[in-house]
Parts: C-alpha cells; sequence; structure tokens
C-alpha cells in the first residue's frame, strides 16, 4: 500500500470515527494496543511512569515524515531524554527500514499498528502526528507540521531541564 493510499485510509478511519469533519487530537492519553519489532505489545500500561510521552504517527513514504524523524534525529540529544514511541500501519521489514535510514541515532520504540484500530484513538489529523503528553497522561502539544516541530522541542528542554 502506498503512502497516499495508507494517509487516505487513516483519515477515513479517523472521520469515521469521530462522525464529523477533521476531529481534535486526544486531550489524554487513550488506551491502546501498538505491535513492537519483536512480536509483544505495548499498552498505555506499559509506559513508563511519571514521565512525559512523545508518540509520533508517521507514514514510511512520507517526505514530510521523512523530514521529522531526520530533525529528531539529529536533535538525538534532546528526544533521547523522554519516552519516544514511533507508530506506523507499515508492515515490520519497512518500519525497521525507515527507522534506520531516518532515525538511526534514536533510542525509540518504534511500533506498529496495521489496521490502524488504536490510531484513530489519538485523533491524528495528518502525517507526522507528534503527540506530547504529561507525566500525568495529558496532552501538552500535538503538531504535525514538521516545520513546528520547535514547539515539542521546547516543552521537552523545559521537562529536562527541571
Amino acid at each position: 500500500m502506498g503512502p497516499l493510499k495508507n494517509i487516505a485510509l487513516f483519515l477515513a478511519l479517523s472521520l469515521q470515527a469521530t462522525g464529523q469533519g477533521f476531529p481534535s487530537p486526544a486531550p489524554t492519553l487513550p488506551d491502546f494496543t501498538f505491535i513492537a519489532a519483536n512480536q509483544k505489545t505495548l499498552t498505555q500500561s506499559g509506559l513508563p511512569k511519571n514521565k512525559p510521552i512523545l508518540i509520533i504517527f508517521v507514514d514510511v513514504g512520507c517526505d514530510h515524515c521523512q523530514k521529522a524523524v531526520r530533525h529528531i534525529n539529529d536533535s538525538a540529544a534532546l528526544f533521547n531524554r523522554t519516552p519516544l514511541y514511533f507508530v506506523s500501519i507499515a508492515a515490520e521489514p519497512q518500519l525497521r527500514a525507515f527507522a534506520l535510514k531516518y532515525g538511526p541515532r534514536l533510542k525509540a520504540q518504534w511500533l506498529r499498528d496495521p489496521d490502524a484500530r488504536n490510531m484513530v484513538r489519538f485523533r491524528p489529523v495528518r502525517y507526522p502526528a507528534m503527540f506530547l503528553y504529561s507525566p500525568e497522561k495529558r496532552l501538552l502539544d500535538y503538531e504535525d507540521n514538521v516545520e513546528s516541530i520547535f514547539r515539542i522541542e521546547r516543552h521537552l528542554r523545559t521537562f529536562h531541564s527541571l
């Protein structure tokens, strides 16, 4: 499935889930089950406690996603201090190749949501969808414009300077 079909599927599921136009991002961390490369699952209960969480939905064929992950990789010293999760509907080999090419310095978990059932609970608008949740699991910032990733960085610097 190509990137445009992935995005179309994602948007259709998002709109179907809300029954309206573009949804607003989930204000609190929703329940989810994502699949790791070892076929184990990750749920909300498996996330670190008392830390901010950054979850980023990517499409491996999306140039904006590639640019965002490349930028995050270039700022790995900052981003690696926060629990970081990338989620895609891509097959595991494609996601692994994407991670190695665009994010080799990142200490992130690369997860899959093959049928996008869990992804729609977050209600992203477009890729890359970056959700920064507080230690209390409330949405601090949502960004889907790679050019505005500095907002996420500003939050992370605040957390790590405390």
